[in-house]
């Protein structure tokens, strides 16, 4: 058996790794959630996400598009194994 780590709750959905949190939903439902947990739990509220677990996460609320990339932890791993060089 595995740990849940993405709940959902109406319109509302919150992923959990260890001590990260992402809430992800309407602005009332994320709101409604960040209020819930925050009585039954010490939490720190770092404001819109921009990062999660190596995603990089860029919002454009005009276009209503979400892009995640993983950039940063590929240039780590080319550094990392000297990669740097190297063509594609």
């Amino acid at each position: 058996e595995a740990d849940c780590c993405v709940y959902r709750r109406e319109q509302c959905t919150i992923a959990v790794y260890v001590d990260d949190m992402l809430i992800m939903g309407s602005r009332s439902e994320v709101e409604s959630a960040k209020e819930m947990l925050s009585t039954l739990y010490d939490i720190k509220l770092l404001g819109e996400a921009r990062d999660f677990l190596g995603v990089s996460i860029e919002r454009d609320r005009a276009r209503r598009t979400i892009y995640l990339s993983q950039g940063k932890y590929i240039q780590q791993l080319i550094l990392t194994y000297g990669l740097k060089g190297c063509r594609p």
